[in-house]
């Protein structure tokens, strides 16, 4: 069964109300949704081909952008990690997250 989807602001009503005045996992759901849902990349191994050739230190610490992509998990999917510091809220950002995917037809 096909459900209405909530416009941009109930997502972003929603997303308010489980961070409350944290601006800073706000910021995190944001970026994240814009990462998923943005259509910029269909999997990571699209994103680690443009970090290669734009960063440095990575084409120093792997050599070749053959070897840096053999080292990305899950290289056909749209993977990532969330990095926050130990007390932050990383749990409530991952469960804005999760709570936000039937919104946008992800099941």
């Amino acid at each position: 069964m096909i459900q209405p989807q909530p416009s941009s602001q109930e997502n972003v009503n929603n997303v308010r109300e489980v961070v409350g005045s944290r601006d800073y996992q706000y910021d995190a759901i944001k970026q994240i949704m814009i990462y998923l849902w943005g259509g910029s990349y269909k999997s990571i191994t699209e994103l680690g081909k443009e970090n290669y050739k734009q960063k440095l230190q990575i084409q120093q610490r792997f050599g070749t952008e053959e070897n840096f992509l053999h080292q990305l998990p899950l290289p056909d999917r749209l993977s990532g990690v969330v990095h926050m510091a130990t007390g932050t809220g990383k749990s409530y950002v991952i469960f804005a997250i999760a709570y936000s995917f039937p919104c946008y037809g992800v099941y």
